[in-house]
C-alpha cells in the first residue's frame, strides 16, 4: 500500500493539488498501476532467442537528405508569429 507521504511526494513532483476525496481515488489508481507493474516484473521468457528474432526496424531505410533551408520560407511564412528567422511561442517557463 502507498504511504499518505509517498502520495504527497508524488502529487507535488506531478505539481497537482489534491482534495482528501482525490487522493483516496489516485491512491487506488496507483497501487493498481503498481500491482500490474509486479505482475510484469514476474513474467518469466523462456526463450528469449524467439523474442530477439522478432524484432525489426519498421522503419524506412534513411535516404538522401533534403537540401538545407529548403522549407525554411514555407514554415516561417506559415507561423502566427515570426521574430526574423525564428517562430515566436508563447513562454512556457519562468526567467
Amino acid at each position: 500500500m502507498i504511504e499518505k507521504e509517498q502520495l504527497a511526494k508524488l502529487a507535488l513532483l506531478a505539481r497537482v493539488t489534491l482534495s482528501d476525496e482525490e487522493e483516496g481515488a489516485f491512491r487506488s489508481d496507483i497501487e493498481a498501476i503498481l500491482g500490474y507493474i509486479k505482475e510484469i516484473e514476474n513474467v518469466r521468457i523462456k526463450n528469449t532467442d524467439s523474442v530477439v528474432d522478432a524484432v525489426h526496424n519498421v522503419f524506412r531505410d534513411d535516404g538522401e537528405a533534403h537540401e538545407s533551408g529548403i522549407f525554411t520560407t514555407e514554415l516561417l511564412n506559415a507561423a502566427p508569429q515570426r521574430e526574423g528567422d525564428y517562430i515566436k511561442v508563447k513562454r512556457i517557463l519562468g526567467n
